[in-house]
């Protein structure tokens, strides 16, 4: 049976780290084969990657730069290597899979930040350590060089307020770039116009359109769009977590259960196939909180 690909979105201190993984326990609880990973990965480019957000390598701050490098370990993860899996000697690199290998063999694969990450902070222009300005890649040279990452199925986004978010991040480790409460402001402000203004009005992907991943698919990971992602139904779905609604921070079991029964609701609308106790739980927690998360799903 094919699994879901579930990405997690949002500003800095949003809680998308917090909620992927809640989100992966409590379906492994279902015994569900839920698999956790994180952009930018633990693997040689993402080790970089975590470098440069820390500010060394000061020539190396530019977001065209950094588009570049999360591109590259986005595709390295995406399409060769989930973090953490080992490479058997028999079998070397022939013997790899990446995410959407998981995907493919019945996996729900949960993303903790995806592509939209970059296209929301690589073209938000931020003066990094020593002064440097790190520029505006531009739009159109992220997605560029994105072209190779496919949608997710379903997308969470995490709405968050950006002074709440602050609030968060200062009080659990030192703050690294974007990561003023400004910086947050319109970094939100770039994520709204991506995910709210566009793709939940204009989803990436209906079944039949024509996309560079498409080959890639099929060569490295050996399915097809049609096999991958179900008829009838554009991508991504959007869930829409309102987890700060008018600046009041809601308890985090009461979102965690919101986005679990929003989840398993969107899942089971693409055809990923649920078990009926299960997803009756999951109908009724979707219910108890839509005040706070909507489930955006386009139809062709």
């Amino acid at each position: 049976m094919r699994g879901i690909f579930i990405a997690f979105e949002g500003i800095d201190g949003s809680g998308i780290t917090t909620h992927s993984k809640l989100l992966k326990d409590r379906l492994r609880s279902r015994k569900l084969d839920a698999i956790y990973t994180k952009e930018p990965s633990k693997e040689a480019i993402g080790t970089l990657i975590y470098e440069l957000l820390m500010g060394f390598y000061p020539s190396l701050q530019r977001n065209e730069i950094y588009a570049l490098l999360f591109a590259a370990d986005r595709f390295h993860h995406l399409y060769i290597k989930l973090p953490g899996q080992p490479i058997h000697p028999e079998q070397g690199e022939r013997g790899l899979r990446g995410v959407l290998h998981y995907v493919r063999d019945g996996s729900i694969v949960i993303m903790d930040r995806y592509k939209y990450s970059s296209i929301a902070y690589q073209t938000t222009s931020k003066e990094a350590a020593h002064g440097i300005n790190l520029g505006d890649a531009g739009e159109d040279f992220v997605e560029a060089v994105n072209m190779y990452a496919p949608p997710p199925h379903i997308l969470v986004y995490l709405d968050v307020d950006p002074e709440t978010a602050y609030g968060r991040i200062r009080s659990r480790r030192g703050l690294q770039m974007f990561e003023s409460a400004e910086d947050l402001e319109r970094v939100k402000a770039r994520f709204n116009d991506i995910i709210l203004g566009r793709l939940m009005n204009t989803p990436e992907y209906c079944p039949g359109d024509n996309k560079p991943w498409l080959k890639k698919l099929r060569e490295l990971v050996g399915v097809s769009a049609a096999e991958l992602y179900p008829g009838g139904i554009c991508y991504p779905v959007v869930i829409h977590v309102k987890e700060t609604p008018e600046g009041k921070e809601l308890e985090e079991e009461l979102v965690s259960d919101a986005i679990y029964g929003a989840v398993l609701v969107a899942a089971s609308e693409i055809g990923y196939r649920v078990d009926g106790a299960i997803l009756r739980e999951a109908e009724e927690l979707y219910k108890q909180h839509d005040d706070i998360v909507k489930i955006s799903i386009h139809r062709r």
